[in-house]
């Protein structure tokens, strides 16, 4: 079955990129676009007995949540037929899901967890359904000014409200797609027809079968409109084998004014729950299906569907009822939806890759300020040789200028698969000194260089800047010795790319942003003399830094374009080693070897928002690295009375983020 195996294929792509756990739980509240059976399989619509729906795929990636009904001792409590509003129909509203579940746990919600509310289609088909029964033919020509827009907004906010209040992390709104991009719509013409002749004038099963086969037979989408053109030229076929010959212009009114009515609704529903929304205080993901599903739609080959026309079960067959070996089941090409309504399998994995774009885009956007700590660590390592040749050849000499390079490699590890990653970074390094005092060395020094960082296969970015610094280092008669510097730096951070998958497409949002730091290290040492050219002994230090990197935003206008805000970060870190120095030799080699440990490790925080968005959320970052041993190796030479030459490498490792290595030379030249 070729409409299994392409899900099957899709559904595995995206659970094998699961990461550990992210999150403590997942709840979902909703209606039947979200429902896992909690009525058992009669209330799953989705075509396939062994798919998943986009919630349990998400669920399952970043709770490892199967994710059952919570009749079956679940988190899922969304029930088809819920609205958000206090219609007549019934106790299914989302309101009574978030109070019974708050009800089991005793008014608390996890305030690290991520709860899914989707909610309103249900709503929007009554509004539809109250639209069309007031208007007549003279409403064919209707602006939208006269459609009934119920309160559902309102009650999802309320709602959303209420989660937030109990202390849930994140909550999850996605927008609706329109209701007149599915199937329902085309058939909304008989139904039309049906509410002014009269019930039970038309053989309604009959022409939905009709108008079943009519959409199968055409091909691909390219456009909103040639959807249409499809669209009418199969209820003319339909009109036309039932002997109905209506003007081409009279279809085509009627079926724009449902297909205006039930598409105003749907937007003018994810305007006023957009403006409720952004008043309300907490972590809000507002995912914009409802905009993914226009850019699918219109372009349905570039993602892997065949079809948007028809459904894989046929028209006026719900999902339920359509089972694999049934002859209302089509697995001949890869459809859109289940049926005249709920999305497929296939479509419901690219919900569940959408959304979890959105929700992880902010945590790799945590990763940026690696390229300052990159910058800096260069810089550092760099410096540190000048100051070791500087101390084992003392001179008289007033003035030194020195230069070289200086790289750096990393492969960081992380318990999260999607951030091990690696990057390289390379600077060139000029600088002076000056011997104040026979005791006394100061100096500056400037580094300028550019980096690649792939964090993962999703998210890279590179970075070209500079890093400033002053320093002194004083050496005392009895072996006491010490550095001291202070360092500035900036940067700009281009080519930041952010692959998304979305079924068989891929695509790329790209953005681009400055970044500065501020940094002061102190080192100290003593050296117990062992013999005249070997010395050996303790070294402590300790280094702050400050890295700043300001918010930018993607510049797509895509549903998956993001902005991001500006994020801090400290270290403040203390260290305690050995060393084992050579001096006064042609060639003086020396080893290092030092614990560090970190006292600042609050994880990095990100705000982002999808850019057709106006609500944020704000995600943590991996647990910065806390401790690590650092291993140094260098040596300097006096090649000549005037000319010196010298290196170092410094392996950092020993923790579980990262394996680096930084490695140094360069040339002094005394005056």
């Amino acid at each position: 079955m070729k409409k299994v195996l392409c899900y099957s294929t899709l559904a595995m792509s995206i659970l094998a990129s699961a990461h550990a756990q992210a999150f403590d739980s997942f709840y979902t509240f909703g209606d039947s676009l979200s429902d896992g059976g909690f009525i058992g399989s009669q209330s799953r619509f989705i075509a396939g007995s062994d798919s998943k729906l986009y919630n349990e795929i998400l669920a399952e990636h970043y709770a490892s949540d199967n994710h059952a009904p919570y009749t079956f001792g679940g988190n899922n409590y969304a029930e088809a037929g819920a609205t958000a509003d206090n219609y007549a129909s019934g106790l299914l509203r989302t309101d009574l899901q978030i109070n019974y579940y708050l009800s089991q746990n005793g008014g608390v919600a996890d305030k690290n967890g991520l709860y899914m509310l989707w909610i309103g289609a249900n709503d929007i088909s009554y509004d539809v359904e109250q639209s069309i029964a007031k208007l007549n033919f003279g409403g064919l020509f209707s602006t939208g000014n006269d459609y009934l827009l119920s309160s559902a907004p309102d009650a999802v906010v309320t709602q959303t409200q209420m989660l937030l209040d109990a202390g849930a992390g994140y909550v999850i709104v996605p927008t609706l797609p329109r209701a007149g991009l599915t199937p329902w719509t085309a058939t909304a013409l008989f139904s039309f027809a049906q509410t002014i002749l009269g019930q039970n004038v038309l053989d309604l099963p009959r022409l939905y079968k009709q108008l079943d086969t009519a959409l199968r037979s055409k091909g691909s989408v390219d456009s909103e409109a040639q959807r249409q053109q499809f669209v009418i030229d199969s209820l003319e076929q339909v009109l036309a084998e039932n002997g109905v010959l209506l003007p081409r212009q009279a279809t085509e009114k009627v079926y724009e004014m449902i297909l205006n009515m039930e598409n105003t609704l749907t937007d003018q529903f994810n305007y006023s729950t957009e403006q409720g929304l952004a008043q309300l205080n907490g972590n809000i993901v507002r995912a914009d299906v409802g905009k993914l599903f226009d850019e699918i739609i219109t372009s349905s080959k570039e993602y892997g569907f065949d079809n948007v026309l028809a459904p894989v079960c046929q028209i006026g067959v719900g999902a339920p009822q359509c089972k694999e070996t049934s002859a209302s089941f089509h697995d001949d090409q890869v459809y859109m939806f289940s049926d005249w309504f709920h999305p497929s399998p296939e479509a419901h994995a690219v919900i569940a890759q959408y959304i979890m774009s959105v929700i992880d885009a902010p945590y790799y956007a945590t990763t940026l300020s690696k390229a300052l700590e990159s910058a800096n660590d260069e810089h550092r390592a760099f410096l540190e040789g000048q100051l070791q040749s500087l101390r084992t050849n003392p001179t008289e000499e007033k003035v030194s200028v020195f230069g070289g390079y200086s790289g750096k490699y990393r492969h960081a590890k992380s318990s999260n698969s999607d951030l091990d990653g690696r990057d390289t970074s390379n600077s060139g390094n000029i600088g002076f000194s000056i011997q104040a005092a026979p005791w006394l060395a100061v100096g500056g020094m400037m580094s300028a260089g550019a980096g690649d960082f792939k964090v993962s296969d999703h998210y890279k970015y590179d970075y070209n800047g500079k890093v400033m610094s002053l320093f002194m280092q004083a050496t005392a008669d009895n072996g006491l010795w010490g550095n001291l510097d202070t360092s500035f730096g900036d940067m700009d951070l281009n080519g930041i790319s952010r692959k998304i998958q979305l079924g068989k497409a891929v695509r790329t949002e790209k953005g681009s942003t400055q970044a500065s730091s501020f940094g002061v290290a102190l080192n100290l040492g003593y050296d117990y003399s062992v013999t005249d050219y070997l010395t050996t002994g303790p070294v402590i230090g300790y280094s702050y830094d400050k890295y700043k990197v300001d918010g930018y935003r993607e510049r797509g206008n895509n549903s998956t374009s993001m902005h991001f805000g500006d994020q801090r970060h400290e270290l403040n870190t203390v260290s305690a080693g050995w060393r084992i120095d050579t001096r006064t030799l042609p060639v003086n080699p020396y080893f290092e070897v030092s614990y560090h440990r970190n006292f600042n490790d609050d994880p990095i925080s990100v705000a982002g928002a999808v850019n057709s968005t106006a609500t944020s959320f704000t995600r943590q970052g991996a647990e910065i690295q806390k401790e690590w041993v650092n291993a140094k190796l260098g040596a300097s030479a006096k090649l000549t009375d005037k000319l010196g030459l010298f290196g170092v490498v410094n392996y950092n490792g020993g923790n579980n983020s990262s394996d680096e290595v930084n490695y140094s030379v360069g040339v002094n030249y005394i005056f």
